[in-house]
């Protein structure tokens, strides 16, 4: 039923965005500065780290108030860390400026650093018993708060060991999952799988996209880029590998099924960003930000 651990799963998973598996593309493409793609980043993060809460609600083996408990208490030692991060970045200048000066060095102190927070984070998550995703986005809302304007020399450093090493080996360990049984039975849910992540996720983002104004009542979007922007937020699969492991762990999922939905996040992945791709057009690199438009000139 819909209201079963299976149907609640399914729900979840039909509901995310690949926000890290499109965000190299977007770049790729030149996109990220623009317009179109600042509103697929905004629909992809509602789309990543909403799933993932609920996953912690409504799939874990607690209560959901137990659970709702226990995510506070998480944001609150996330938030606790981004105090302590503000108190040294005000009274430790020179410790400060010791760790950025170790990034350029053998030390690497910055992405030292930077990766002990992601693993701290992450295990701070699985004590909790929630998703190391969840640990993950903590991690990054910290490190934008410590470096607000940013650091393009970590930035690079951080897309070398993402797009490397730790991404390849999520897909890899990903695809060592999936039980391959290409049954009749298996290649329709896989149809309506897709189908289902269309009308769920790529519907309701390209009808908010299409309806969204511009301070003189103008559309922000024409149909085309609304099209587009709902097309890059229905590509999903991170989401959709954590909720299934949740959901066969705990006994509401067949290995089988969970392997048919998560090969439908990999299709999303292969068509979505293609059909991206041939809906995109010159108009789309207008920049996000009308200043820029200034900067830029005509």
């Amino acid at each position: 039923g819909p209201l079963s651990a299976n149907g609640i799963a399914i729900a979840i998973a039909m509901t995310s965005t690949a926000i890290g598996t499109i965000l190299p593309i977007l770049r790729e493409r030149g996109l990220l500065p623009t317009a179109v793609g600042a509103s697929i980043l905004n629909h992809g993060a509602v789309g990543e780290v909403g799933p993932i809460i609920l996953m912690a609600l409504l799939l874990g083996s607690r209560s959901t108030w137990v659970s709702l408990a226990i995510l506070a208490a998480f944001l609150i030692i996330t938030l606790l860390i981004v105090r302590f991060t503000d108190r040294v970045q005000r009274a430790g200048r020179r410790l400060v400026e010791a760790i950025h000066l170790g990034g350029s060095t053998t030390a690497q102190t910055t992405i030292r650093v930077t990766i002990l927070l992601l693993v701290g984070l992450c295990t701070l998550a699985e004590v909790f018993e929630l998703d190391v995703v969840l640990g993950a986005f903590a991690a990054g809302f910290i490190l934008r708060y410590a470096v607000p304007d940013g650091d393009r020399q970590l930035e690079e450093k951080l897309d070398g060991l993402a797009y490397g090493f730790f991404i390849p080996l999520f897909f890899v360990t990903s695809g060592m999952a999936i039980e391959l049984d290409l049954t009749a039975s298996s290649l329709i849910y896989l149809g309506a799988f897709l189908v289902l992540l269309v009308l769920t996720r790529g519907l309701p983002v390209w009808a908010a996209a299409l309806l969204e104004r511009r301070h003189d009542g103008s559309r922000a979007y024409s149909v085309r880029q609304s099209l587009q922007i709902a097309v890059y937020s229905t590509t999903a699969l991170p989401i959709i590998v954590a909720v299934t492991q949740v959901a066969v762990d705990a006994g509401a999922m067949s290995a089988s099924f969970a392997s048919t939905l998560v090969l439908a996040g990999a299709l999303s992945v292969l068509v979505m960003p293609a059909l991206g791709l041939a809906l995109s057009s010159d108009a789309d690199r207008a920049p996000a930000v009308e200043a820029l438009a200034v900067v830029q000139g005509p």
